[in-house]
């Protein structure tokens, strides 16, 4: 039998070639629509042969006119749907007018993706996940992405510089110091600076640019890695408008704080593109001087019906003011020195280049390829000027300021500890980080008599550089001067993964998996600092070591529907955290013998929509350490290097989040949503483990993990009238947490430890959009109590939270995406 394709195409060609006729005259049209019955916008329609090819339009519609009659092929493509086609015979004065009907497709991206962008998706994780889509970014109007991060059940920011640009994120009782308990990745590639050597996060992925936020904290996060004990974050960016579509918007407020995002693109033929560019600005946002440019080029190509490429470019540049330094205690408590800028001349300065390829291919219908190639280079030189405190003696005499001693003096000298000496020096901290990786993934769908399975497996590479560099000044500000420590730390890592998604009937699932990670270390140590003959010295070396790890991770998952729209779910699974190499090898190049981090993650949760009005979602967790390791660094708040073995540490907690929507509840013409979330976390450690206290030794065991607050909790009430005025209530609840593992009570004079206060945060919003217009009108008014509160005491001292801001912006669209 002659293949039907075949057929088709034979038949095409003769029809093509004995019904030309060059005096004919005719018209195509069409409505495209999808399996809902829902006009499909952007879909490429084809008249193969006739050398015609458009977009449809915002309903759908599609129109050709020709004056060549003959038979043709007319196929319709679209991201997501199966290609659909028919041969037409148009002859003279033809008018024809077709109902094109597109079925659902594999997939919807060309970005590597955490879970499909619908929220129904979500059921299919065996799992805790939350997704924060485009409506609920619009509701929250963030000025920064911890305002976001807050709304996700079980997930604890704390604010740095005020606008989360060096993010802190805690996940279920873990430390949130440089969020480095979580793997935090911008369409499916990292972001940190190096994702096994040094995870910390001095760059986050601007959230003004932001389609959406994916987070997922349950079994199914071992596929991803290497840092899986706290979760996966994804940040999700925009695709290629279907037709020329874009948008202006501005920002302004108080503290001299001003932002300009303007976004293009449009698709023709196969090929889209995207281009976003952010500028961020601010004098006095707290203590904080910025000046930031973001630059963000997308471009994707439809292959054909099954392919498509996607190329990212991404630029970032910001120079800052921000330092660790913090207020004392004693000018907390004096008042009027919150915002002071203690370290005016200090400078941070990180730029970043990235650069990313993905590509899908629909096999066959059960057989899908991903591949994704991506490398960035991110250069963090921080120059930061050198303090010490205050000192009395035992008869309460005060002692002279150090030899360095600038002449700058903030605080109260009369309570030793309660004034800063800011010193005649400056440490420059500049580093260089190289990241490039490549990784495969492929999904092959089976079905049997009794299961179906969903297979997924996939390898990955990732190999890093770092260059260290310290430079020490003789002034505040010098960005030259000695050179006291240089190295090298180069890394390989091989990651292999395979997960089953295993149902029975349309009720159960079942998702065993396992990963293995193994990595190769090294570090070249250049040039130190040593103690020679009890004397310190800079000296020129040449100290190399090496040492490996490897580690599998397994887990798996268990999902029960009761009923349609409710799910029951149950994982465990290994997280994994591989030790930083600065941390497995000293500067002295002896190799430690460490293991990697791991913990045993447990969960049990419910999940669903009750009286299709009534978005639930509730999830016990239990994790388990046999011995966490806590880093000596600087930005935790403590003064050296190396680690503390934490020993067994145990979380376990209830997180849960409710959504709301009044206005179908109660069949109202005004919109109104409640959305809210809350967890309860009890993080201590599990195990005798004995440190020196203030007046003797002090056994740990079942005290609190620094910065895990037991009670957490966001409330956010929206409601918009019948003319497009929308108004918003924020209430955000911090419990009260201790800031060090001693779980000291009362602060000293330095500030640097003590237990803090809870607080909660009132903010309130307001727009007004035509989107006949498409004009949008906003006012957000940040703190509206003017609260006075402290949010942390690292890196260095007391960070105060922002006062009451205005802040007011404007939006312009135009076309349609």
């Amino acid at each position: 039998m002659i293949n039907k394709l075949i057929f088709n195409r034979l038949f095409l060609l003769i029809a093509t070639v004995l019904c030309v006729d060059t005096a004919a005259a005719w018209e195509v049209s069409g409505i495209v629509t999808d399996e809902n019955k829902l006009p499909v916008t952007g879909a490429l329609v084809t008249l193969k042969g006739a050398g015609f090819q458009t977009l449809t339009d915002l309903s759908g519609a599609f129109n050709f006119k020709g004056e060549t009659a003959g038979v043709y092929l007319l196929n319709v493509n679209c991201l997501g749907c199966q290609p659909w086609d028919s041969l037409i015979d148009l002859n003279a004065q033809s008018k024809i007018s077709l109902k094109v009907l597109l079925q659902t497709g594999h997939f919807e991206y060309p970005q590597i993706q955490i879970f499909d962008s619908k929220e129904q998706a979500m059921r299919n994780l065996p799992g805790a996940a939350t997704l924060i889509t485009p409506l609920q970014i619009k509701l929250v109007q963030p000025l920064q992405s911890n305002e976001l991060m807050r709304k996700i059940p079980g997930l604890h920011a704390v604010d740095e510089e005020g606008l989360s640009l060096r993010p802190n994120i805690g996940i279920r009782g873990l430390d949130p110091d440089r969020s480095r308990y979580v793997m935090v990745l911008e369409d499916g590639v990292p972001v940190s600076l190096s994702p096994y050597g040094e995870s910390e996060m001095y760059y986050s992925p601007s959230i003004d640019r932001m389609q959406q936020i994916e987070m997922l904290k349950g079994s199914s996060s071992i596929q991803y890695g290497p840092r899986t004990i706290g979760g996966v974050l994804n940040y999700r960016t925009a695709d290629p408008p279907a037709s020329t579509a874009g948008s202006v918007q501005l920002t302004a407020g108080e503290g001299g704080y001003a932002s300009a995002l303007v976004s293009v693109g449009t698709t023709k033929g196969n090929t889209g593109v995207l281009f976003n560019y952010l500028r961020k600005q601010t004098d006095d946002f707290g203590m904080l001087r910025l000046r930031l440019n973001d630059v963000n080029v997308k471009l994707r190509w439809m292959l054909s019906a099954r392919q498509v490429l996607s190329l990212k470019l991404g630029v970032y540049d910001e120079q800052s003011n921000a330092n660790y330094i913090g207020i004392t205690q004693a000018m907390y408590d004096a008042g009027g020195n919150d915002f002071v800028r203690l370290a005016p001349e200090d400078q941070f300065h990180v730029r970043r280049y990235s650069a990313s390829l993905t590509y899908n291919h629909v096999i066959t219908d059960q057989l899908r390829l991903e591949a994704l190639v991506f490398a960035y280079t991110t250069q963090r030189n921080w120059c930061r000027q050198d303090f010490t405190y205050n000192v009395l003696d035992t008869a309460g005499n005060l002692l002279p300021p150090p030899s360095d001693y600038s002449g700058q003096i903030w605080g109260d000298e009369s309570i030793s500890g309660g004034a800063i000496y800011m010193r005649n020096s400056t440490g420059n901290r500049n580093r260089t980080f190289d990241v490039a990786g490549t990784e495969i993934r492929l999904r092959y769908n089976v079905s049997g008599q009794l299961f179906d399975h969903s297979l997924l497996g996939g390898v990955r590479f990732i190999a890093e550089k770092a260059h260290e560099v310290r430079v020490n000044g003789k002034y505040p500000g010098a960005l030259s001067g000695e050179i006291s420590d240089e190295e090298f730390r180069p890394l390989q890592g091989y990651s292999g993964f395979i997960s089953d998604q295993i149902s029975v009937g349309e009720k159960w699932m079942f998702t065993p998996g396992i990963r293995m990670e193994s990595m190769h270390f090294q570090r070249e140590i250049i040039r130190g600092r040593y103690t020679v003959n009890g004397a310190s010295q800079v000296r020129d070396t040449l100290i190399v070591n090496e040492t490996s790890l490897q580690q599998w991770i397994p887990g798996a998952g268990l999902t029960w529907k009761p009923l349609k729209t409710v799910d029951v779910f149950a994982g465990a699974h290994l997280g994994f955290a591989p030790p930083r190499l600065k941390d497995a090898i000293t500067s002295d190049g002896v190799d430690q013998q460490l293991d990697a981090e791991i913990s045993w993650n447990y969960e049990l949760g419910i999940r669903g929509v009750l009286l299709k009005k009534i978005q639930l979602d509730v999830t016990g967790f239990y994790l388990d350490f046999s011995n966490q390791v806590i880093p000596v660094s600087e930005s935790s708040g403590i003064a050296g290097a190396g680690l503390i073995n934490g020993g067994a540490t145990k979380s376990v907690g209830v997180e849960s989040s409710v959504q709301v929507q009044l206005d179908r509840l109660f069949q109202s013409k005004w919109g109104a949503i409640v959305w809210m979330n809350m967890t309860w976390c009890k993080a201590n450690f599990a195990s005798d483990r004995f440190q020196k206290g203030t007046e003797s030794i002090v056994n740990l065991n079942g005290n609190v993990l620094p910065y895990a607050p037991e009670w957490t909790g966001n409330v956010l009430f929206s409601v918009v009238s019948p003319i497009g005025i929308r108004l918003n209530i924020n209430m955000q609840y911090t419990g009260e947490q201790y800031t060090d593992v001693l779980n000291t009570e009362t602060a000293p004079a330095n500030g640097l430890k003590g237990k803090l206060p809870a607080y909660q945060i009132f903010d309130l919003g307001g727009s007004w959009e035509s989107k006949k217009l498409g004009l949008e009108l906003n006012c957000s008014v940040k703190n509206i109590t003017d609260a006075r509160y402290i949010y942390t005491r690292r890196p260095q001292g007391i960070r105060v939270g922002l006062p009451r801001m205005v802040f007011v912006g404007v939006k312009k669209s135009f076309g349609k995406r």
